[in-house]
């Protein structure tokens, strides 16, 4: 009996005892999950196109709009009407709001016309790459169940091969030229301008709430193909009020006499051209200049000439204005903000951007798709280059182990993972993944970084295999799949090399099978079935590839041979 009740007694002391440690423990955690330093803000429950055309009477007659390349351009209440008559063009060609729409589009004025169109009719954007080949342009239109495709003459053999393939094909629209012929069976773009005040009437019906899905955008994963990233309204909103803040943003009011210039040389169908390249600032008035494509001329001519003052870019672009010497201090003449994202920033070539002109800020922020893409962003007054920047409003962020998963000194080196607004709905069709990466409601983003105590993040290196080119991500698991498929590979296993002028490169090291094949004949193979950026860059033949128990390559070994040969 005394044995008993002392068991009783000590049963309940253990039980007190693993609550009052489980009490400790959640305290213990909640003091290492870190919230934004700059004030929290209020989230409108907006559309995209409301917020961006929310102040329009202050400024109707500036310029929203203009390519660099033709100087074709549109003012904000021409972009209002122009995209109120395509979002009535979309209806009446039968679409119906929730459905997706896919963009193969370069950076053109049309691009956002089209989108602020399809997003006033509760239409879904889904933004392909356009130097995509046509099989994984076909990968993207079917996944997405994309129920109409605008593309542009360049690229229309590629969509209608793509599309050839399709058991339920969508319609094929086309941006053109004046006289330029468009095919049969294909639809102008001009043709969606061609309704009247009733069919107008009808976008006014659609009714779209802040937490309908906006956009699909897609993002290499390491499973292989793209996955896409659910992004809705409200998303997107967040994301835009928690950089718009006036220690982060580098706008200047537009006024009756004065609009920012903002060169968007970043292409309009990533996440971090789209939203904040371009819709953050035509919120606040500003003029986007559209280059189609990156030519030396054409930007630097966009810098000088159109007096641009604020530059979004990404490594290969800084190295460029520091290095190239067609660059003088006479292009950055009005330039005051440079804001880096996609990769870190070489200290070398920024320091020597910066001694072309003393006063130019040079600015790191982090994010990703997942994330609307914002995460932490830099305050205006910084001078330091390492770092990506505070967590934005609104935004929590712990760091975690990344062998155990358990919260840890944010000071330390961990995952990153975040919490806030902005953070994705899902992936698309595709509830495994997004139950891998939103945990608890904590979005882990296989990124590895630490704070100082100034509340700054540091980027120390990625947990996710993606091999980042330009400032794009490359799969391993993609150009595997495709290499295995060739008959004189055994295996094989595709690693980045670090490279000045690219960030890194895919490097291929190959298992060759009876019939060894070339470097070259591996090359072409590759080049045949994927984008530019994603080519192999170079070949590595070996006996066989380095694997861990369960099958997984072991990517630092081949890593390791790089360095060692």
């Amino acid at each position: 009996m005394f044995t008993c009740r002392w068991l009783r007694r000590a049963g309940r002391a253990m039980s007190r005892l693993s609550v009052e440690t489980q009490k400790t423990q959640k305290r213990q955690n909640s003091q290492f999950i870190l919230e934004s330093t700059l004030p929290r803000v209020t989230i409108p429950s907006q559309t995209i196109q409301d917020k961006i055309f929310e102040h329009m009477d202050r400024w109707p007659e500036h310029t929203a709009l203009e390519c660099c390349m033709s100087g074709r351009n549109y003012t904000y209440a021409q972009l209002d009407e122009f995209s109120r008559r395509v979002a009535a063009g979309y209806l009446k060609s039968g679409l119906r709001p929730g459905q997706v729409v896919s963009f193969v589009l370069p950076n053109i004025p049309e691009f956002i016309i089209a989108l602020l169109g399809a997003l006033r009719a509760g239409l879904v954007v889904s933004t392909i790459n356009p130097i995509y080949g046509s099989e994984e342009i076909g990968y993207q239109i079917n996944n997405s169940d994309s129920a109409l495709v605008l593309t542009f003459m360049l690229k229309l053999d590629e969509v209608k091969t793509a599309v050839s393939k399709m058991d339920k094909k969508p319609i094929i629209t086309v941006i053109h030229q004046p006289g330029e012929e468009v095919p049969d069976g294909i639809q102008s773009f001009m043709e969606l301008f061609m309704v009247d005040e009733d069919d107008q009437k009808a976008v006014d019906k659609v009714k779209i709430d802040p937490d309908n899905l906006a956009l699909l955008l897609y993002s290499s994963g390491t499973t292989g193909l793209p996955k896409g990233v659910r992004l809705t309204h409200r998303n997107i909103v967040s994301n835009i009020v928690q950089v718009e803040q006036p220690e982060t943003c580098p706008v200047i009011d537009t006024t009756a006499d004065y609009q920012d210039t903002i060169a968007c040389v970043l292409p309009f169908f990533h996440v971090y051209g789209l939203v904040i390249g371009s819709l953050s600032y035509l919120g606040r008035g500003c003029k986007l200049l559209t280059l189609p494509r990156f030519e030396p001329d054409m930007y630097l001519k966009a810098l000088k000439e159109q007096k641009t003052t604020l530059a979004h870019v990404v490594p290969p672009l800084v190295q460029f204005l520091a290095n190239h010497p067609a660059v003088s201090a006479s292009h950055l003449d009005t330039l005051r903000y440079c804001m880096n994202g996609a990769a870190a920033v070489s200290q070398t070539d920024a320091n020597k951007l910066l001694e072309k002109k003393k006063s130019l800020r040079i600015l790191s922020g982090y994010g990703l798709t997942e994330a609307s893409p914002v995460i932490t962003c830099s305050k205006n007054t910084s001078t330091n280059l390492i770092s990506v920047g505070h967590i934005v409003p609104n935004t929590e962020i712990k760091i975690v182990d990344t062998e155990t998963g358990k919260i840890k000194d944010a000071s330390t080196p961990g995952e990153i993972c975040v919490r806030g607004p902005q953070i994705m709905d899902g992936y698309h069709k595709n509830d495994q993944a997004t139950q891998e990466t939103i945990i608890d409601g904590w979005l882990h983003t296989g990124d590895v970084g630490y704070f100082d105590k100034e509340g700054q993040m540091f980027i120390v290196d990625r947990i996710k295999e993606l091999i980042k080119v330009k400032g794009f991500q490359v799969a391993p698991l993609e150009l595997e799949e495709i290499l295995r498929a060739h008959p004189g590979v055994a295996d094989c296993g595709v690693v980045g090399k670090p490279d000045k002028r690219f960030g890194e490169v895919p490097v291929a090291f190959v298992v060759p099978s009876k019939k060894k094949p070339t470097t070259k004949e591996l090359q072409e193979y590759v080049a045949a079935k994927v984008a530019e950026y994603k080519q192999i860059s170079e070949v590595v033949f070996i006996e066989a590839i380095p694997k861990n128990l369960t099958g997984k390559i072991l990517r630092k070994n081949l890593k390791e041979m790089l360095t060692q040969g």
